[in-house]
């Protein structure tokens, strides 16, 4: 089996300790390492770490190797960003081109936490078999609450060790989502995907013929000196939409593995308590605060030698960085992205 991490998100819900400089799977939120680490070292035991590639842009593509502890050859560098489908297809021909046989490839995203990686592993090997016969399957995530936030993927009835696929879902509103987690037959879509080389590119070639012949002119060339230029050309005129839309939704032998593995997409601040243990009254933090008379409270800082204090205060994030503070409301953690706005704005208004 190979394995395609993405790593081509920005992750501006984790400002100011994620820029675009040093996205969010750059950055060490939980475990020994940044989170494209912890990603790669949760198939430690299932893929070997040579065939283990990490697609990102070319500008962060050393720091993310190096990030991920792989060498700078197992970067599938995209020339720019065209979402999901040309970044999982050009992921797909790059093994494609270095193996002889048709791999089973897994992907999935570099910026997520897995709590039981025994059973991520067993589920990934059950995906493996059904992928080999032919089926392109996905890890549906077990809801456990009606969340507004994920796509959904609903599920009709049996197939090996999984179901097959009835129909992807939208973000719901909440009545939705509730009606969704009572109903029984509804999983998170986590973005993982396992499949055979020739299977996802069957599909692309049948769903997506002009992306499909792009792709051929890439793989031509590759090991060529033109293989940058041609990349760069083909990658300029592409369609931009996700391997959702492009493939998955209309995809034939399209089957889903319940999966209770303790995920999270650690989407925001928020989110953070779902990886990291609460201590005393609920509070979170990477270090030692001071806090009095203080509740379900995160605190992060990066300069571990100043001192932050928080009094009588609940449901608050503060996350301190040598170069900005933030302060925010737990319930409103996904408004950052305002804030990044803001100053993107303020430094275009400079120039």
């Amino acid at each position: 089996m190979h394995a395609l991490i993405l790593a081509g998100g920005s992750g501006t819900r984790f400002w100011p300790l994620s820029r675009p400089e040093r996205p969010k799977q750059l950055v060490r939120l939980f475990g020994e390492g940044s989170m494209a680490f912890e990603t790669v070292r949760r198939l430690d035991g299932l893929i070997e770490k040579e065939d283990i590639r990490i697609v990102c842009g070319k500008s962060l593509a050393h720091d993310t190797v190096e990030s991920a502890g792989l060498p700078l050859d197992q970067a599938v560098v995209e020339p720019m960003a065209k979402n999901t489908c040309a970044a999982i297809i050009l992921g797909v021909v790059a093994v494609e081109t270095k193996v002889e046989s048709d791999p089973v490839i897994v992907v999935m995203p570099s910026d997520h936490f897995v709590a039981n990686q025994g059973r991520f592993q067993k589920l990934l090997a059950e995906a493996a078999k059904l992928a080999e016969a032919g089926n392109i399957v996905t890890l549906g995530i077990t809801p456990t609450r009606p969340e507004t936030g994920f796509g959904y993927i609903k599920f009709a009835d049996s197939h090996g060790s999984g179901f097959n696929v009835d129909r992807f879902v939208e973000k719901p509103d909440l009545d939705t989502a509730l009606s969704y987690l009572n109903d029984g037959h509804y999983l998170w879509n986590a973005g993982i995907f396992i499949f055979k080389a020739s299977t996802i590119l069957a599909e692309l070639n049948r769903q997506k013929p002009e992306m499909a012949q792009a792709f051929d002119r890439i793989r031509d060339s590759f090991n060529t000196v033109n293989f940058e230029s041609v990349l760069e050309e083909e990658f300029s005129t592409m369609e931009s939409v996700s391997i959702d839309y492009a493939i998955m939704e209309n995809a034939a032998n399209m089957v889903v593995i319940p999966a209770d593995i303790g995920w999270s997409d650690v989407g925001h601040w928020a989110a953070i308590p779902e990886v990291i243990e609460a201590g005393e009254h609920g509070n979170v933090s990477n270090h030692d605060p001071v806090l009095i008379d203080t509740h379900d409270s995160i605190v992060f800082s990066e300069k571990k030698d100043r001192t932050i204090a928080l009094v009588g205060v609940r449901d608050l994030v503060v996350v301190d960085t040598p170069d900005a503070l933030l302060v925010i409301p737990k319930s409103r953690a996904q408004d950052v992205k305002f804030v990044v706005e803001e100053l993107a704005n303020r430094q275009t208004t400079r120039k």
